[in-house]
């Protein structure tokens, strides 16, 4: 359940359920599930569902979400192949335990990463998800 590792309000539930799959990380306040220690800096989470069939395949036979970083540092940009994902990590103190094999496509775009506000919508990241597609999906403000 998305309620056990993100607080929902009526309004974030909606832009959950239209934008979930997709290509977005959406942006909302740690739930219950969350451990305090897990990013303490922000009351925030990231929450991502992509709509790949791998990914799905692969959550469905974890029976539940996977909670783990981006497949790359904060300093560094998307990672297309899983050598970029290993290199990335090469002088990071913090090291995946898994990295699958796999690739995208060289014009991949990270992410839309928005942040729910108050009947509004921000983008944080822009990303493959316009301003324009989450206002005809959402129907509210999307500031930028």
């Amino acid at each position: 359940r998305l309620e056990d590792y993100a607080k929902l309000s009526g309004f974030t539930r909606g832009v959950c359920d239209k934008l979930l799959p997709g290509p977005v990380t959406i942006l909302l306040s740690k739930g219950p599930r969350i451990p305090k220690w897990y990013f303490p800096e922000t009351d925030l989470i990231g929450i991502r569902i992509p709509y790949d069939e791998f990914t799905q395949d692969l959550l469905n036979a974890f029976r539940g979400p996977l909670v783990t970083t981006s497949a790359n540092t904060s300093s560094c940009s998307i990672c297309h192949a899983h050598e970029e994902v290993v290199e990335s990590f090469r002088k990071s103190k913090e090291k995946p335990d898994l990295v699958l094999k796999g690739s995208l496509p060289k014009n991949s775009l990270a992410s839309t990463v928005i942040l729910p506000e108050k009947n509004r919508v921000r983008i944080v990241r822009p990303g493959p998800m316009t301003a324009k597609q989450l206002k005809s999906l959402l129907g509210v403000a999307i500031v930028e």
